[in-house]
């Protein structure tokens, strides 16, 4: 990893998800003495997203272990990852799923504008990664990239 990517990540991670996301988190919106009916007031939003979130944190899992199980150990040998769970649509679900995980963060926090804000980053982030990884396996395996394969989001991107 490049050593500009240490203070990129850092930062996405201290500045945008630790002290934007603390406000919502630890504010007013979520404390015990708050009489606002909101999104996140429902238990039916909160279990539902939450489920939602365990899903695509489950799926983000499941494609790791594939991709791990792609590469013998001590190899530096790639393989196409077709056939794996979640690749039928693109060529980087984990990024997809990860991407789900973090705006059903968000749809818990009620959609606060901080939340929005770390999933539109982390999404465009993800994208940029998921296209460069697209267009390495199309120049690699030129024969062998499923037509209908996206980057990242099913149908679209």
């Amino acid at each position: 990893m490049p050593i500009r990517n240490i203070f990129k990540n850092s930062f996405h991670y201290w500045v945008l998800s630790g002290l934007l996301l603390a406000a919502p988190i630890y504010g007013h919106a979520f404390s015990a003495v708050n009489t606002n009916s909101g999104l996140g007031d429902s238990s039916v939003w909160l279990y539902s997203w939450s489920a939602i979130w365990a899903y695509a944190e489950g799926s983000n899992l499941m494609v790791h272990l594939h991709l791990r199980s792609l590469r013998p150990a001590g190899s530096k040998t790639r393989r196409l990852p077709i056939g794996g769970y979640g690749f039928s649509l693109v060529c980087c679900p984990n990024y997809t799923f990860e991407t789900l995980a973090w705006i059903s963060y968000t749809a818990i926090l009620g959609f606060h504008w901080a939340g929005c804000l770390f999933s539109l980053i982390s999404f465009s982030q993800m994208a940029v990664w998921a296209a460069k990884k697209l267009r390495n396996y199309k120049a690699q395996f030129p024969d062998q990239v499923p037509s209908n394969w996206k980057s990242i989001v099913p149908f679209l991107l």
